[in-house]
């Protein structure tokens, strides 16, 4: 921090926190007067939580964390600022780091709610739906203000609709009925998960919704609201409406895509990651055969493809941990320059690309629900850092989902994803991307393509033993018949494939884009223009 900020601050202790606390509450708190504040008591929790609020109004989520570690430690891990902590860790996947601050939390606080909470929300989006229940359970029962109650119930719903549990969400949703803020939540994912047509009682709810809640409901609810009612439109065959109500969806939050930021990602990795590069620092990195990386993109059989070999004796699924993928980016933008080879080669020497793989399988472990010879995380767009994945697990192999365009954008369109996927709420942005992930692949096949297996999602689905039992080749693994009975396994789902692959391999929705095909000129043309073609077998 700025320490000749100081002079700032004069007085003692109190007179100087009464000062910053002053301001803060008239919403004036000057930067230089919180950097001030800490300067002058750098372990103090109440300096730390000025500046990590301040970072955390400026959008620099990351650079809170550590303001918020020292809060928290330095306060005897109070409940609220754990609570804040956890969702940084959540949102930037440092899992580990949440496991141990919540062992020692509810070690110090073991009557909490918040805690528990906290602990229910990192076992879900772990997929350990067991433990997700059962502490959030704890967290109803220990808390008596309604507010974070319903909070808590709407946790609890997404883990039991994950876990498949779907008349226990309901029986969840329906005591959130009554709720104030909760209506448009409760309209949508009731119908989501009775799979409600327009003439279910609870569609008319979503049109009431729609039609009278223009600046009464959070942006993200209405599009939600839009959403499930295209979805409905959709299951009563009226295509054109289900089109529509998707547009008017997409249209209340046109999220910009950076077509720039994928470009420049693009060409830096074809630049740097290169065979000399791999085959100088193959001998330094991590010597792990264990890891096996899905990638494809959203909505085109990932999902599927972890659970079939997850229910291979030798195989756990970890789910989407992203980990690479977020360590990935920042490592391109980095090293991504000419002298960027010469300083990875000096870091392989002193072992920091064995740490980076280590990195990863201590989190997957720490996932995984048991013991395995493989362990395979199904991030989508993880294929933008196969390159990084690479060089830091050399011996990691590569699964390749492909799918008709069309029908991947269809089924992304009419999901609620995050502003993350804004690339898939425009059909000239969604080709942009497509493109761009053929021509970072083409360079992955270049290098070290006998580590990726391109796999057909069209084909997996119509006739899925004789891929499976590619797939199995390709890992080492024996057959197992266990692998085509996936969905036997109740393993709890948190992506928006989980309807799909509870029915098992069926390729009902193979060619579903062909409902929608004259909503889809700008698609077609986009990929047409670049001389884009897919195999006959994809279409």
């Amino acid at each position: 921090m700025n320490k000749k900020a100081a002079p700032l601050l004069q007085g003692n202790y109190s007179e100087d926190r009464d000062k910053v606390l002053s301001y803060q509450k008239r919403g004036r708190l000057e930067p230089a007067l919180a950097q001030a504040f800490l300067s002058k008591y750098p372990e103090d929790v109440q300096a730390n939580v000025i500046v990590g609020e301040m970072l955390l109004t400026a959008g620099e989520n990351f650079q809170a964390i550590a303001f918020y570690e020292r809060a928290v430690t330095g306060s005897g891990f109070e409940p609220g600022y754990v609570d804040i902590l956890t969702r940084l860790y959540l949102d930037h996947q440092f899992y580990e780091n949440a496991d141990k601050m919540l062992r020692e939390a509810i070690r110090r606080h073991p009557q909490s709610a918040t805690v528990f909470g906290n602990l229910g929300e990192f076992y879900s989006v772990l997929g350990r739906s067991d433990l997700a229940i059962s502490h959030y359970r704890d967290a109803l029962r220990l808390s008596h203000d309604n507010g974070y109650r319903q909070i808590v119930k709407r946790g609890l719903v997404e883990v039991l609709r994950a876990s498949n549990r779907k008349d226990e969400a309901l029986s969840v949703l329906a005591e959130l009925q009554s709720a104030p803020g909760h209506k448009a939540y409760n309209a949508f994912t009731t119908a989501d998960l009775t799979r409600a047509n327009l003439e279910s009682p609870v569609v008319q709810d979503i049109l009431n919704l729609i039609d009278t809640s223009a600046g009464t409901i959070p942006p993200g609810d209405r599009t939600a609201l839009l959403l499930g009612y295209g979805r409905a439109a959709e299951k009563s065959k009226n295509h054109d409406l289900a089109m529509e109500s998707w547009q008017k969806a997409r249209a209340l939050n046109p999220a910009p895509y950076d077509a720039g930021e994928i470009e420049s990602i693009v060409a830096k990795s074809v630049e740097l990651y290169t065979k000399p590069l791999f085959d100088k620092t193959r001998g330094f990195a991590n010597r792990s055969h264990a890891p096996v990386f899905v990638f494809g993109m959203p909505r085109s059989g990932t999902t599927l493809c972890e659970q079939i070999l997850d229910a291979h004796p030798d195989c756990v699924g970890v789910g989407e941990l992203g980990r690479m993928v977020v360590r990935g980016v920042p490592f391109i933008k980095k090293y991504g320059v000419p002298s960027g080879p010469g300083e990875i080669f000096a870091n392989a020497l002193k072992g920091k690309l064995v740490a980076r793989g280590q990195e990863f399988l201590t989190v997957s472990s720490l996932v995984a629900k048991r013991p395995a010879k493989l362990v395979v995380d199904k991030t989508p767009t993880q294929f933008l850092a196969a390159g990084y994945i690479h060089l830091c697990l050399p011996y990691a192999k590569f699964i390749n989902l492909m799918r008709h365009p069309a029908d991947v954008f269809i089924s992304t369109y009419q999901n609620h994803f995050t502003d993350t996927f804004s690339y898939a709420f425009n059909q000239v942005s969604f080709a942009h991307f497509y493109l761009h992930r053929a021509k970072i692949l083409k360079h992955w096949r270049a290098v070290f393509g006998e580590l990726i297996l391109d796999l057909s999602y069209e084909e997996l689905v119509s006739d899925p033993e004789p891929q499976v039992r590619r797939m199995l080749g390709f890992l080492g693994l024996d057959w197992d018949p266990a692998c085509l009975r996936f969905h036997e396994s109740g393993n709890a789902v948190r992506t928006f494939s989980r309807d799909q692959v509870r029915s098992g391999i069926n390729n009902k929705s193979v060619g579903r884009w062909r409902n929608y095909e004259k909503h889809l000129g700008p698609l077609f043309e986009a990929l047409g223009k670049a001389g884009y073609s897919y195999p006959e077998s994809e279409i």
